[in-house]
């Protein structure tokens, strides 16, 4: 597990209190959201500063840091990556999530799970247990397990 944090770039924060800190700024993200809020823990940021991700881009929760801070989180152990870097784990990670939610595992007899899509209709599921019924009772019954 890692804590990863990007190249400095120029930005104009949006609120007085964030651009009382100046216009440099990186992202800090990591491998799970416990790793994420310790090292912002251990480099002075509060917990509240982190910014979520949403439904769409849930691997997208970050800090932002300044200089001051980047340098902390490195001194700790987090892993410098370019900006680009940063944006092609951004790209892998949504892939993997994409995949992960393309396809669920739905158990639709004892022992038979089928992989359908995730938002497959309960019409769709009905109509796999009886093709899956209909198999038992053609082939006599028993499963390979």
């Amino acid at each position: 597990m890692t804590v990863y944090v990007d190249d400095l770039f120029e930005a104009t924060p949006r609120t007085a209190q964030a651009r009382s800190h100046g216009r440099r700024w990186c992202h800090m993200e990591a491998d799970t959201e416990a790793e994420l809020d310790a090292m912002a823990r251990k480099i002075g940021l509060k917990v509240a500063y982190k910014q979520n991700g949403d439904r769409w881009l849930p691997w997208r929760t970050h800090y932002d840091l300044v200089p001051s801070k980047r340098a902390l989180a490195v001194r700790y152990g987090a892993v410098e990556l370019t900006s680009r870097e940063m944006g092609a784990r951004a790209v892998r990670l949504m892939e993997e999530h994409r995949q992960a939610e393309a396809h669920r595992g739905v158990e639709i007899m004892p022992g038979v799970v089928a992989h359908v899509a995730a938002d497959a209709s309960p019409e769709l599921l009905g109509a796999l247990r009886r093709m899956a019924q209909a198999a038992i009772d053609q082939f006599g019954g028993e499963r390979e397990r």
